[in-house]
């Protein structure tokens, strides 16, 4: 029975080792199996340019195109389509993954949307209780316009008992309103009409001064931030970590430049001096370009053309211990939470 037992755990254990040899063997291959990228455009009255990435040969294939002042892109895995703009029917794989893609996507928007309902009737007390209160001259307005009114209903009363009693006429009716409303309650509609101007004009003057005050505190708040990022910026720290930023950028640059870059560029201008001037500016860059890319200057007539083309490759095992370094680096991430709270970050 015991010798059973082990068996078995044997079998579990070669079972369990092998797996987590497959795991660790695809790990291995997607940080060291490099990322391969080409690109090339060319320009003879009218552009073109196209930019590959590949993985594992077909495992994913990204073509991004630029022809005819058109763009298109094409995402492929083992020569199936995955993702395109184009009309083009996606392969079993591409079906699954947008399936996959679009439920996630879906889920998410439904917790949005709970969480938004949720919500709702939290902001709507936040409302009502947040409703401004009236000032003393907006209910003085309101009192004088309510009398003026219940005024005018009073004297609609009293005209109308009058003309059933002597038996006037629709004319003499709309008489006594055009020679006694008029007249009678135009003081009072004076009044409430310079209570208006009186308030507006008090209330733009208060929306003056105010934008005037805010003006002024934010210019005092953006010099003294100014004063504080001059101050950090000359600290022999921060110096330090710009200059170890600048090393790793340079490092990640090496990494990720073209290994192979060539292309041919014909110019001219219109003036051979002109011509000559920026052929000279030109040459102040051999060091970068090399003879890799060939300049061929026209000094007899107005043109522009030419092509370029380049390929290089990204290991995602580098990027992956670049970023464990810069985050090793103490000093570094210090500046950096210091630089976010001066600015206002989190």
């Amino acid at each position: 029975m015991l010798h059973i037992l082990l068996i078995i755990l044997k079998i579990v254990g070669i079972i369990i080792l092998v797996i987590l040899g497959i795991i660790i063997l695809l790990l291995l291959q997607i940080l060291l199996i490099p990322i391969k990228y080409t690109f090339c455009g060319e320009y003879y009255g009218e552009p073109k340019g196209e930019i590959r990435v590949k993985w594992l040969l077909f495992v994913i294939d990204l073509r991004i195109i630029y022809e005819n002042s058109d763009f298109a892109y094409y995402l492929r895995s083992f020569n199936g389509i995955i993702y395109t703009n184009k009309d083009l029917e996606p392969s079993l794989l591409g079906k699954l993954i947008r399936k996959l893609v679009s439920k996630y996507f879906d889920d998410d928007n439904e917790e949005e949307n709970e969480k938004d309902e949720t919500s709702l009737p939290e902001d709507k007390h936040k409302d009502i209780h947040n409703k401004p209160d009236k000032t003393f001259d907006d209910v003085k307005t309101e009192h004088i316009k309510t009398e003026v009114v219940n005024t005018y209903d009073d004297l609609d009363n009293w005209i109308n008992e009058e003309q059933i009693q002597k038996g006037s006429t629709d004319s003499d009716t709309e008489t006594i309103h055009e020679n006694t409303g008029d007249n009678i309650f135009e003081p009072i509609e004076d009044r409430v009409n310079f209570l208006d101007r009186w308030k507006e004009s008090v209330d733009n003057i208060k929306s003056i001064t105010y934008s005037i005050r805010q003006a002024l505190k934010k210019a005092s708040t953006t010099k003294d931030k100014i004063i504080l990022i001059i101050k950090f910026i000359n600290k022999d720290s921060t110096k330090t970590s710009l200059s170890s930023v600048k090393i790793h950028l340079l490092k990640l640059w090496k990494h990720i430049r073209p290994r192979k870059v060539s292309g041919l560029i014909t110019f001219g201008f219109d003036d051979p001096y002109q011509t000559g001037q920026v052929l000279g500016l030109l040459a102040l860059f051999i060091p970068v370009y090399k003879n890799n890319i060939k300049i061929r200057p026209d000094f007899n007539e107005s043109r522009f053309e030419g092509n370029i083309s380049g390929s290089g490759r990204i290991i995602l095992g580098y990027l992956l211990s670049w970023g464990i370094h810069i985050i090793r680096d103490r000093q570094l991430m210090v500046t950096i939470k210091r630089a976010r709270k001066l600015l206002g970050g989190d």
